[in-house]
């Protein structure tokens, strides 16, 4: 009998099991795993949105971190959009910050006029107070919510949950991207906004007066007060966001509504949760 076939089949399964208990390190290049856009990408995603720019050319526009934006007028109006591109997200931020923290920049941030989408800055210049009109602020409002919600990768927790009284909405939205910048170093970039509202399950809609509620939260909580609700019984608790911890989930919200002498206290869970234990 020949030995050496077996030799040779126990030498491949020994190959075969070192490589198995190896550990393979990978070190994925910034192209594999940031995400980004480019400008023309951006305006097709605008124009899917029924938000159409016409390219044009403005020697002034500002500089930001040595990059020149491409300009554009939304739709047929005098209101306009720079878009800045750079190459990485860690350079958009930097730019970012640089521009928000400048003379110039200091009214748009306050003004919303500021926005960013992964390696993307947008300058959204309005046209002056005199001329704006109610429809080029519903055009504005649809830039700067397509921005968030269209060309960064938004996703989408909506929480909901009832007492005898009372029931409570918040929706949250937010985006997250990991990434590897430098030296393969891991990154991290987020924003998230949350919008909640309630209402009142009775009939005597009429006979609420002013309410105070708190909401308690694994990522924070707040508190306010309402003087009336609206005929339907809804009273929006306002909007809310940032660069903070991020709701999540399997998040668990508790709502405290006080009204007329009486107090309720109720959770509210994610329409996901909710649906895995039904």
């Amino acid at each position: 009998m020949n030995k050496y076939p077996l030799k040779r089949y126990l030498v491949l399964v020994i190959l075969i099991i070192i490589l198995a208990i190896t550990p393979v390190e990978f070190h994925p290049g910034k192209d594999e795993c940031e995400p980004r856009l480019s400008v023309r990408q951006a305006v097709n995603i605008f124009d899917q949105e029924d938000i159409h720019l016409n390219e044009s050319s403005d020697s002034e526009a500002y500089e930001i971190n040595g990059i020149r934006p491409a300009t554009y007028f939304i739709n047929d109006t005098k209101n306009k959009i720079d878009i800045y591109c750079y190459d990485s997200i860690d350079e958009r931020k930097t730019a970012y910050m640089k521009y928000r923290d400048s003379d110039e920049g200091r009214g748009m941030y306050s003004n919303s006029g500021l926005q960013n989408a992964k390696n993307l800055i947008f300058i959204i210049t309005p046209v002056d107070d005199e001329q704006m009109t109610v429809e080029d602020m519903e055009l504005l409002y649809k830039v700067t919510k397509t921005i968030f919600e269209e060309l960064n990768d938004t996703q989408e927790i909506v929480f909901s949950g009832a007492g005898n009284n009372w029931e409570a909405l918040t929706v949250v939205k937010y985006y997250e991207y990991f990434y590897y910048g430098e030296n393969a170093t891991m990154k991290y970039d987020h924003y998230y906004t949350e919008s909640g509202s309630l209402k009142y399950l009775g009939q005597d809609i009429e006979s609420v007066g002013e309410i105070s509620y708190e909401i308690q939260c694994p990522t924070g909580g707040g508190s306010g007060s309402r003087s009336k609700l609206k005929p339907d019984g809804t009273v929006s608790l306002g909007s809310s966001g940032g660069t903070g911890a991020i709701p999540r989930a399997d998040h668990e919200m508790t709502f405290t509504v006080r009204w007329n002498d009486q107090e309720e206290t109720f959770a509210a869970r994610s329409l996901d949760t909710q649906s895995n234990h039904t």
